[in-house]
């Protein structure tokens, strides 16, 4: 597995999933992440026990997402703000898993939303992480009436247009991913000197 792609919702049938089902059908070599899925317990200062439950349970994850060489994230917007299983699972990032991994950011709405969680996550979210948010971005707007399936129909005009951009901004990702792969392996990233950002 190359990719990985985070389903930033804990709905079941989410609109993040239906959106992160097709970012797989354009992604080779990826995988899905469901934060709908998965058991990722709340953030609190145990995980910091490696002894604890809360420790015990994430290093199962996170020793899955140390494999990943790039990360899309479909962030769900929930009241204008970055939903909190994302937040959640966030806050449990750190160098080990994430350092300098190209990461695309994608946002849904089911309305006309979706930029306030971008410029949530770009402002906050790659401290103690070092993850490496590439320039574009997509957010997918009216998630209920597009990507409902994966051809693209020129008729529908909405739908046709959040396709192509994710299937341009994915590509522009692929290349990220390719030459900083290379990059990493030649950087000296001293974790165990510094483990957080500043």
């Amino acid at each position: 597995m190359e990719y990985l792609i985070i389903s930033g919702s804990n709905r079941k049938e989410s609109g993040s999933r239906k959106v992160a089902n097709y970012v797989r059908g354009v992604l080779d070599n990826s995988e899905i992440f469901d934060l709908h899925e998965k058991d990722i317990p709340l953030w609190t200062e145990n995980i910091w026990d490696q002894e604890s439950v809360e420790s015990k349970k994430w290093q199962v994850h996170a020793n899955g997402l140390k494999q990943a060489q790039a990360f899309v994230f479909v962030v769900p917007e929930w009241g204008g703000m970055v939903a909190s299983p994302m937040v959640n699972f966030l806050q449990h990032l750190t160098f080990s898993e994430m350092a300098h991994k190209p990461v695309l950011l994608v946002t849904v709405s089911s309305g006309r939303g979706g930029a306030y969680p971008i410029a949530q996550m770009r402002a906050f979210s790659f401290k103690n992480n070092s993850l490496l948010y590439i320039p574009d971005h997509v957010i997918v707007r009216d998630v209920n009436n597009v990507l409902n399936q994966f051809e693209i129909n020129e008729d529908n005009k909405s739908d046709a247009f959040i396709k192509k951009r994710l299937i341009r901004s994915l590509r522009i990702f692929e290349h990220y991913t390719n030459h900083m792969s290379a990059l990493r392996q030649n950087m000296n990233l001293s974790l165990d000197e510094y483990p957080y950002g500043m």
